[in-house]
Formats: C-alpha cells, structure tokens, sequence
C-alpha cells in the first residue's frame, strides 16, 4: 500500500517466511549452522529454543531453504494444535506424504510413517521433521509419540531422520523430565535478540533489500525503534511497518522520531486491546501467573485467617480476664457494703 509512496519495490516489514530478507546476526547464523550440521551429520534430534518473537521459525525456514539443495526433504509440524500424542504421529505423516490416506491406529500409522521415510532415502532424499512451537505439545503421551518417532531407524541403528524441535525456554524443563529425549539430544542453541547494533543494522538491511534510498528513517527513528524493540525481530518489523504506514498518511518524506512514537504507541494500544499478551503462550503464562497470583493471595489468606484466629483468641481470653476482675471487684464492693452495715 505504501510501496509507491516510499518508491519500495516490496514490503520491507513483513513478519513472515520470506527468507530473502534473511539478517545473518552472528546469533541467527550461529543457529543456522547448528541446525544444517545437526542433519547433515544425521543427528536424531536438534533444539531450538529462543523467547517468543526472536525468529526461532524464520531460521528454520532458512535451513530448509538451504537443506533442500542438499537433497533433504522438510516436513513441519505445527505444536500448537496438537491436543494429543496421535496427532503428532499423524501430522509427521500428513508432513512427508503426498495426500494418502492417513491411518487411523497407532500401529498402522507408525509402520506407515516408517514406509513413507524407508521410501524417501531409497530415493537419497533425507526426511527433516520440523516440531515447531514445541513448548505447546501437552505433557505426556505427547512426548512418548516424539519419542516413537525418533526410534524409526533402518536395520543398521542410523537415523531415519533428524527431528528439529523449536520453543519457548520453558521447553528445556518439559525435555529434563524425559531421560529418553535427552539422551538423543545432540545439538541446541539459545537463540538470543540482537544487540542494538545488530538491531540498527536489521532495520537497514531489510530496508535496502526493499530498494528504499538511504536514510528513509531517520537516526533517531532508528534509535528510538532498536531500544523499543529490545532486539525482538518480530518487534522491529513491527514499528517499521507502521512507521512508514504513518509516515505515507502524513505524505511525509522521512520516518522521523514522531512517527515512531506514535508507531509504539500504537502497539502498546494493540497490546492492551489484546489483553497484554495473544495466543495460546499468551494464555499459558497468563495462566501461570493467575495460578501463582492466585497461590500467594491463598497463602497470605490462610495466614491472615490463622492470625485473626489467634487475635479473636486473644481477645476471648481479654474478655475474660476483664469479666473475672470485675467479678472480683463487685465482690469486694459487697463485702465493703456488708463491714459498713455491721
């Protein structure tokens, strides 16, 4: 919409998989190694963790890109959908099949699975198996069926594929609890945001990779976006977007301060509107710091509950002590009363 006004021969700021504006950080190209090692070694399995927004799938997207040059197939599977552990078996076959029918017992799929890989490598094509967003897999039976997976191998031991699982940090306490996982893990990396030289620069790159001329946001548009941003990807493409979005409305000729501003502003109203945090992450943390919230309110509330026992304790016993003296004390007055009669 506002290509032509910033004479762009593309958007610049799109948060999706277009791997042409692909940012090599040191911190996404170290990534990217690890993960085309860890298939080209034939690894079982391969961890990608990174907060919410860093570009764990983007990187992803990357290796597949360059793996399928090195005749390997890909199939993704997406986490968050996935409600039990058959679904994860089903949609790796739905991933690597070309529309069969999916079978509907464990046993078959997982022998059908195990055909549809033997048939990819009779053809020197190595399967890949993209697990993202793995933090949202439910605990359990899910992790048992990854673990199916993983054990499909050819009558030597080697490996029938490398699965990729990316996530949340939190993914690394769901994997502890499954010695069977960790013990074929042979490759993970943090993937980290970018500094605010590498955010300055992602900005740039992908504005050139756009044909925009230079300087098209200012330097201190620049600066304020980086420090907003903290380094989340997702986030500059974000202030970007709706900078020169802004910036054409008000037929302007640079993204200056102002429009980024107004840009954060913007978000931080998206924000709200969405109740702080979107999506099923967004739900899960809120979840746990309800729960949390929710824990301490009832801790300081049996506290609270057992003092005002203690203080109605108390009081019952100052009451007490209070009716006996006054007992005490008209007693004394009786007899007082009596010695002055007599």
């Amino acid at each position: 919409m506002y290509e032509a006004h910033w004479h762009l021969n593309k958007k610049p700021f799109e948060n999706d998989q277009n791997t042409s504006f692909f940012f090599e950080s040191e911190n996404h190209k170290e990534a990217l190694v690890r993960i085309k090692y860890a298939v080209e070694q034939r690894k079982p399995l391969a961890l990608l963790i990174g907060e919410s927004g860093v570009g764990k799938t983007y990187v992803c997207h990357r290796a597949a890109e360059q793996l399928q040059s090195r005749n390997c197939d890909t199939g993704w599977v997406s986490a968050a959908g996935i409600e039990h552990g058959l679904d994860l078996l089903q949609q790796a076959f739905v991933a690597f099949s070309n529309g069969e029918p999916v079978p509907s017992s464990r046993a078959e799929l997982t022998y059908a699975l195990r055909k549809l890989l033997e048939a990819k490598q009779s053809k020197s094509r190595y399967p890949v198996l993209i697990v993202d967003n793995a933090d949202c897999l439910p605990d359990g039976r899910t992790f048992e069926e990854l673990r199916t997976i993983l054990d499909l191998t050819n009558a030597d031991g080697t490996t029938l594929l490398t699965c990729v699982i990316t996530g949340h940090p939190r993914l690394r306490g769901s994997l502890k609890k499954r010695h069977s996982l960790v013990h074929r893990l042979e490759v993970g990396y943090e993937l980290l945001p970018l500094s605010a030289e590498e955010g300055s620069a992602y900005l740039n790159h992908r504005l050139e990779k756009a044909g925009a001329k230079a300087g098209l946001l200012s330097d201190e548009a620049l600066a304020a976006a980086v420090q907003a941003a903290e380094g989340y990807p997702r986030l500059l493409n974000r202030l970007g977007d709706l900078g020169l979005l802004m910036g054409m409305i008000e037929g302007g000729e640079q993204v200056s301060l102002s429009l980024i501003e107004q840009a954060m502003d913007e978000v931080e109203e998206l924000k709200k509107i969405a109740g702080g945090v979107g999506g099923r992450e967004g739900g899960r943390e809120r979840g746990d710091r309800d729960r949390g919230e929710r824990g301490e309110r009832g801790e300081r509330g049996e506290r609270g509950e057992r003092g005002r026992g203690r203080g109605r304790g108390r009081d019952r016993d100052r009451d007490r002590d209070r009716d006996r003296d006054r007992d005490r004390g008209r007693g004394r007055d009786r007899d007082r009363d009596r010695d002055e009669e007599d």
